[in-house]
């Protein structure tokens, strides 16, 4: 394990770093990391169908809890 400069900042690196951690360029020597990260930078994104059945269900709950307490407060006057 050895450092190394930063093509990028010239930070000093260990040359099994994925990126540096100062500018954030990544690391080619290491292929095998490299990849990893950037699968894991590239997930999907939920799709927008997704945020909307979500939101959905938040306002439904939203609104049995506010019949709820509607009734409850009209039970107690």
């Amino acid at each position: 394990m050895a450092l190394i400069n930063c093509p990028e900042c010239s930070h000093r690196i260990s040359d099994q770093s994925i990126s540096c951690p100062k500018c954030g360029f990544i690391n080619n020597k290491n292929d095998s990391l490299v990849k990893e990260s950037q699968v894991i930078q590239t997930q999907e994104k939920m799709p927008i169908l997704e945020y909307i059945y979500r939101l959905i269900l938040i306002m439904i709950i939203f609104i049995v809890i506010l019949i709820v307490l509607s009734f409850l407060f009209f039970l107690m006057t």
